[in-house]
């Protein structure tokens, strides 16, 4: 048996794993809920069948338990994982520089466990949203333990190579909301606490009719913000659009607090987006882009220099029109010298 395989097959055995595939339901909170169902993975017992997405659970699932002896099996020796626009960096290669970077977390934590929240499959690509909770009672990043309680929601962009080992994992990790609810100064609007969503939502990708349609909607969406007209996009936006910037504590709701952000967006004079990934699963799209915006924040020898930050961005659709739409960026790179 393949080491994805031995790995899923270890774990779930150990009843480790609550849920080992789910399906799409009705959807994230804030007008969302979501249902359990059996996804397209499930019962897969082939090494060839089982993909990436289970695998990946599994290893998170190893990770919660901090199993260093099963975790090792998720990586290989070119394996990469990096906190995503993070200071001080933080990147790992190799399997025992992984095993390093998860140490880090586990010391700073006694409790700590990560729980899927969303699970996206398009081939050997899987983008997630995951709650992690716990408590600050070690050191972390040369900070003393706060003995602050934390549940952040954090997201995921990993790769899974033939061979069955995770090639590379960006994680976006909000420095703001770390220091929030560490007690520790933060931008205003940083999050509280968060709560899980109501269901786990696991899709694979089908390349259906709507996936495409899907993703033609959100290119619209980015022609339009370019064209500075959001008119057209907004005709294929539901009454009850909901959406969630990482970094911010607010959830917008309804056509036009959602006509506000993008209003907003364009307003960031200059600024550049340059896409790097665009794909689909089920009723969501995913996007992850590169982005250069002119500072206007920060001290004064920062003015008229750019803002570099990667965004990985969540999109919903149902019956063609957008339900949710959710944004992950590190919001501390607007607050440093630049």
């Amino acid at each position: 048996m393949g080491t994805l395989a031995s790995l899923l097959a270890i774990v779930c055995s150990a009843s480790v794993v609550a849920s080992c595939g789910r399906s799409e339901g009705k959807g994230p909170p804030g007008a969302l809920a979501n249902k359990k169902g059996a996804s397209s993975e499930d019962a897969a017992p082939a090494h060839a069948e089982l993909g990436p997405g289970r695998f990946v659970m599994a290893c998170w699932e190893a990770y919660n338990a901090k199993d260093e002896g099963l975790l090792a099996k998720c990586y290989g020796d070119s394996s990469e994982l990096s906190l995503v626009d993070f200071a001080p960096p933080m990147r790992a290669v190799g399997t025992s520089a992984a095993l390093a970077f998860h140490k880090s977390f586990w010391d700073s934590s006694s409790d700590l466990k990560s729980e899927a929240q969303l699970v996206l499959r398009s081939g050997q690509r899987v983008a997630a949203i995951l709650l992690t909770s716990g408590t600050n009672d070690g050191p972390f990043l040369d900070e003393p333990p706060s003995e602050q309680s934390f549940s952040r929601l954090e997201a995921q962009l990993l790769s899974v190579d033939p061979q069955g080992t995770i090639a590379k994992t960006e994680i976006w990790l909000d420095q703001n909301t770390v220091a929030h609810q560490a007690a520790l100064p933060a931008m205003a609007g940083a999050p509280d606490q968060e709560s899980a969503w109501p269901e786990e939502i696991f899709q694979v990708a089908e390349n259906s009719p709507a996936e495409s349609a899907n993703l033609k909607l959100v290119q619209s969406l980015r022609k339009s913000m370019q064209d500075g007209n959001t008119a057209p996009f907004m005709a294929h936006v539901a009454e009850d659009v909901s959406f969630r910037y990482q970094g911010q504590r607010e959830l917008a709701v309804g056509r036009e607090a959602y006509a506000k952000v993008l209003t907003s967006w364009m307003g960031m004079n200059q600024r550049v987006r340059l896409e790097r990934d665009l794909w689909a699963a089920g009723k969501w799209v995913v996007s992850v882009n590169d982005n250069i915006t002119p500072a206007e924040a920060g001290p004064p020898e920062g003015k008229g220099q750019s803002v570099k930050s990667r965004t990985l961005e969540f999109f919903r659709f149902v019956d063609g029109k957008l339900s949710s739409h959710w944004v992950f960026e590190n919001s501390q790179v607007y607050s440093r010298p630049h």
